[in-house]
């Protein structure tokens, strides 16, 4: 079953489920032509009316999970569900040239917060997580041409897909409070506990303790063999004195005794920030929906609350950082939890987690940086999953202008990418790059870097990052996925990026190629045509 709509939101532990016969797809405003004419902006597909220039146009039934403008650029827009037209637009539109302060999405009870942020929080962008159901088609048009970017993800499923509810034809409605009142959660600890009704009827395990990690070796957390289970949260701590040296530990977890970890992570990076230094004493360095970054005059706090499936064992371990000599030293006072259920899904339902890590200290000009290609993954030539996110250094010296690279991904051996952005920073959530500033969201966020070199306290400082997770978005695959981003709009930036990229996969494909037709070769042509005798064409 593949929740659809605000299931997709509410029905968040089944993160891990399969989603065969869901397709998503991101479109955009990027530059069809290679290269990035003004910052990917205004490229629309066609004009129907000076205030109708039309962005997306889609056929047949699906979704529309999410959508990004910079700012308040292009609004009113148009959304055009089934034939009839929505003005959606935000307070800053009456009057573009003073943009509101603490401005929000139009009409405020059909595009609510935490569904919707505008650029006041965002620090560049309006963004919607509203999901929008069409069923026969759904046009997007802009009432403005001037800086006219934005990107758009939407998911499409195959005919007689068993869904959580059919697809409904948007109606402006106000979601369902109770997922409004799950995203407001954020940075809170979502899991079920010990000892509370939804623990008891979920059984849930806990397992704590307190480990020292040496300087040179690796410490193992636990090996949880109570089996199958869903790990539903992994905590850990340490003092503060010791957390930006702890960044560059690794956190390592091998599912059933894989040959090699499914998650191979420095730690700040995989719980959503580039390092744990906290250049301004925030609470939150890390405020997101399945992973937070909390301090207090002590300690610093991390918790992640994926969901993790594993059938036969799961073994969790740090090791200690190796490739930065400023790290290397004895961390103590390290305290960890963890908690999980038993799962209730066959092996063919679930799939595992990963958290595959990437670094580029000299990205190779002309071609975009891999930060997942699925073909070469832990020993598996193909993988059917989804993509749930990312989490990124783009520069070790606060220089910003490399984001002008855009995402790019592609899936099931396709050869033009599925998903096209219009740059790094709109891909984690802000515009014309956070304006410098730092912020963090439920689902994106730049948490660390000062604005610029001349004003960065320390080395530490200089580490930008950001994190871009997907749930309703969530991007499935069925043989393999590249997911790929330019380091600057041309890649030619010399930046020093380190990525990851979180995911769920099992090495065995859910498309497998049963016929093929070879255009313009006379005796595949002549076999189909026999095949195709008495059918209807389409």
């Amino acid at each position: 079953m593949i929740p659809v709509g605000t299931d997709a939101l509410r029905m968040w532990e089944r993160w891990p489920y399969m989603r065969i016969g869901a397709r998503a797809y991101m479109r955009s405003t990027y530059d069809r032509s290679g290269g990035n004419e003004a910052a990917d902006a205004s490229h629309f597909l066609y004009q129907l009316a000076d205030d109708s220039n039309v962005t997306l146009d889609l056929a047949g039934s699906g979704i529309l999970y999410f959508t990004r403008y910079n700012h308040w650029h292009g609004s009113p827009w148009h959304y055009v569900v089934d034939g009839n037209d929505y003005v959606v637009q935000e307070t800053s539109t009456a009057d573009p040239n003073h943009p509101a302060p603490g401005s929000v999405f139009l009409p405020k009870e059909a595009f609510p917060n935490p569904l919707t942020w505008t650029w006041s929080d965002t620090r560049g962008a309006d963004l919607s997580w509203v999901p929008v159901g069409f069923t026969r088609s759904f046009q997007l048009a802009y009432s403005r041409t001037h800086y006219g970017t934005g990107y758009y993800i939407y998911q499409m499923y195959v005919p007689g897909a068993r869904l959580s509810r059919p697809i409904a034809s948007f109606r402006a409605q106000p979601p369902d409070r109770d997922v409004l009142e799950l995203i407001r959660r954020a940075g809170s600890d979502l899991a079920p506990r010990p000892g509370t009704e939804e623990g008891e009827r979920l059984r849930v395990r806990e397992q704590s303790g307190e480990v020292i990690l040496p300087e040179t070796t690796g410490v193992t957390l636990t090996k949880i063999t109570s089996t199958p289970s869903m790990l539903r949260a992994l905590e850990l701590s340490i003092p503060l004195e010791q957390a930006v040296s702890f960044s560059r530990a690794r956190l390592r977890i091998t599912w059933d005794e894989r040959p090699t970890p499914s998650v191979d992570a420095p730690v700040a990076l995989f719980f959503g920030a580039g390092t744990l230094y906290n250049r301004d004493g925030r609470e939150f360095l890390v405020k997101a929906f399945p992973v937070n970054i909390r301090f207090d005059d002590q300690r610093v706090y991390l918790a992640c609350y994926f969901p993790m499936p594993f059938f036969h064992s799961a073994r969790i371990e740090l090791a200690s950082p190796t490739d930065d000599t400023r790290s290397r030293m004895w961390f103590s006072q390290i305290r960890w939890s963890v908690r999980y259920v038993p799962l209730r899904a066959a092996h063919n339902e679930v799939a595992y987690f990963h958290a595959t890590y990437r670094d580029y200290p000299n990205p190779e000009p002309g071609k975009d940086l891999v930060l997942l290609d699925t073909r070469d993954t832990e020993g598996a030539r193909e993988w059917a999953g989804h993509l749930v996110g990312t989490s990124f250094i783009f520069s070790h010296r606060a220089e910003l202008s490399t984001l002008e690279g855009d995402p790019r991904f592609f899936f099931d051996d396709s050869l033009t990418p599925q998903v096209q952005g219009t740059g790094t920073e709109e891909w984690g959530g802000g515009g014309d790059y956070w304006g410098g500033q730092n912020m963090t969201l439920a689902f994106v966020g730049h948490p660390t870097g000062a604005r610029k070199a001349s004003e960065a306290k320390n080395d530490d400082d200089l580490i930008e990052s950001a994190y871009r997770f997907l749930l309703s978005d969530l991007m499935p695959f069925g043989k393999n996925a590249i997911i790929g981003l330019e380091h600057g709009g041309e890649d030619q930036s010399t930046e020093h990026y380190e990525t990851l990229a979180y995911w769920y996969g099992v090495p065995k494909p859910a498309l497998v190629e049963t016929d093929e037709l070879k255009i313009g070769n006379a005796e595949s042509e002549a076999a189909h045509l026999t095949l195709a005798a008495g059918f209807r064409a389409y």
